[in-house]
């Protein structure tokens, strides 16, 4: 049943500004009706595929993001409260109840996933930078080929890392195994079709170039659930980290061949004894098993409950 409320006098309170927009909402409702309106505006969204918060009028890309009420007036109820974990204050007329919007996070980028209902994914880029020393043996200087490269003058190369930061909220239930099992591995060549309509790589990144450095878990409270309680979902934040080595193969008698190397990558000479020459390589072990392993990215953005 809707609940019969009223907007006082000053509200609302809208604020445009470079980082978004934000609204506040002041209504007032029955005191015994103050948990079914805020049930409302948070919406249902404790249950997966539930509707999601209410939206700002006029404003659609504003949601409820807190609703918070107190007393309108000073006129509670005469009784006799002896316990504190069942007992509350009543009031006989009005509660005053605080509503604030904020943006809702959006996909940006089209080869982010299609989220699935009742969650959300944000998305932010960062860089840093990695430092690897090349064997001189297996180079030459430019202009002087018949020169050697002395070992003081081995050459440093710079490798930025790009790091992609996806924020998934309202998750019910967390992939914590999938978590586990990924974290330290690198992409394989599993497509998927995004927001955009066309098929990608896991942030369109070249396999064994993105590496899955880890998640961090926090809770968080969504709505309230049909029975009056606040209901839990989660919040993970990924991080994986986007290696992407562009280079050459330097091959005696073959030219140079344009390489694109990744996390399990390395340089060797091309003649086991020295010599000019090398490619980027992999290194594994006895068995062929990779310093990273490959994996499916794709399941870190599925709730548990639907890979099983």
């Amino acid at each position: 049943m809707a609940v019969t409320w009223l907007e006082i006098d000053g509200s609302p309170t809208v604020e445009h500004g470079r980082k978004g927009s934000r609204a506040t909402r002041e209504l007032m409702c029955a005191w015994g009706d103050a948990e079914a309106l805020c049930a409302e505006l948070m919406g249902d969204s404790f249950a997966i595929g539930g509707s999601s918060y209410a939206q700002f009028p006029g404003l659609p890309g504003l949601r409820v993001s807190t609703c918070t009420y107190k007393p309108a007036h000073d006129d509670q109820v005469t009784q006799a409260l002896t316990d504190v974990e069942s007992d509350l204050a009543g009031y006989e007329s009005y509660a005053l109840v605080t509503v604030q919007y904020e943006p809702l996070p959006t996909e940006e980028r089209p080869e982010l996933p299609e989220r699935e209902d009742g969650t959300f994914l944000s998305y932010k880029m960062d860089f840093g930078t990695e430092f690897m020393q090349m064997p001189g043996q297996a180079l030459v200087w430019a202009n002087a080929p018949g020169i050697p490269v002395r070992n003081e003058a081995l050459p440093t190369t710079r490798i930025v890392v790009i790091e992609h930061h996806l924020s998934w909220s309202r998750v019910i239930d967390p992939p914590w195994q999938t978590i586990q099992e990924t974290s330290g591995c690198v992409n394989d060549n599993t497509g998927q079709v995004g927001a955009d309509g066309d098929e990608w790589y896991f942030m369109n990144a070249g396999v064994e170039t993105l590496l899955f450095d880890g998640c961090t878990a926090a809770t968080e409270y969504t709505a309230i659930d049909e029975i009056g309680n606040p209901f839990q979902a989660w919040k993970l934040d990924y991080v994986f980290r986007e290696k992407l080595i562009r280079a050459f193969n330097y091959i005696p008698g073959e030219g140079d061949a344009e390489v694109q190397a990744g996390w399990n990558h390395f340089w060797r000479e091309f003649e086991p004894g020295g010599g000019q020459g090398g490619v980027w390589d992999r290194l594994v072990g006895p068995n062929g098993e990779y310093n990273h392993p490959l994996k499916n990215f794709w399941l870190l953005l599925q709730q548990a409950s639907y890979q099983s």
